[in-house]
């Protein structure tokens, strides 16, 4: 019943700081509240509480799920107009809870968990992507390419039938039914090439990249 009631305390920290999470682009404070702390303080505090209730019961799926929401807070913080670049601790965590999330959906099964598989590397990407660095963005390409190298190649070593339906849809086949990309992937990269090219980051190779994506 202890363990039960912690769960549910868990789950309710979590969905708290998604809530939060989700408001942090546009909204700074709690309205009406004369609480110190901004959006982003309290979803992360929020989410920390649900991670270590989550660690303590072994849950290790939802341990996941926190590290996820716990790098994406990072990006949301970056949403906010005029927002200056990460810090460099900030990222680091950031990235560390990214992987980390990363980490369990390859270990229990890339294709099984292949939206989480998808939405986590994205997330590292994305926070690779962040520092005003000239290498970050081919740094980030260089990250999603691998991951999709690696779906693809589970996907076609999987026996016939072995890839859930919904799961296929997530892949670019040709007619023969060789699976050649993974659309997730393939949006990103051209999103961050479009970014480099605005930027005037490596423009030549930048291009060349963008319409192997194509």
């Amino acid at each position: 019943e202890g363990g039960l009631g912690r769960r549910e305390g868990a789950f309710a920290h979590l969905r708290v700081g998604v809530h939060l999470s989700i408001r942090v682009p546009v909204q700074r404070r709690l309205l009406g509240s004369k609480r110190p702390e901004t959006l982003a303080e309290l979803a992360d505090r929020h989410f920390g509480k649900a991670l270590r209730a989550f660690d303590e019961l072994r849950e290790e799926r939802e341990v996941a799920v926190c590290h996820f929401h716990m790098a994406d807070l990072a990006l949301q913080e970056q949403r906010i107009a005029g927002a200056p670049p990460l810090p460099k601790a900030r990222l680091v965590s950031a990235l560390r809870h990214a992987r980390r999330s990363v980490e369990y959906w390859e270990r229990e099964g890339a294709l099984q968990y292949a939206k989480d598989f998808i939405s986590s590397h994205i997330r590292v990407a994305r926070l690779i992507e962040c520092p005003p660095r000239s290498s970050a963005i081919s740094e980030a390409l260089e990250h999603l390419g691998g991951a999709e190298v690696k779906l693809l190649e589970l996907a076609k070593s999987s026996a016939s039938g072995g890839v859930a339906a919904e799961t296929k849809e997530l892949f670019t086949t040709k007619p023969t039914g060789e699976k050649v990309a993974v659309a997730a992937f393939r949006r990103e990269m051209s999103r961050a090439c479009q970014s480099g090219l605005r930027q005037g980051e490596d423009v030549e190779r930048l291009k060349t990249l963008y319409r192997r994506v194509l």
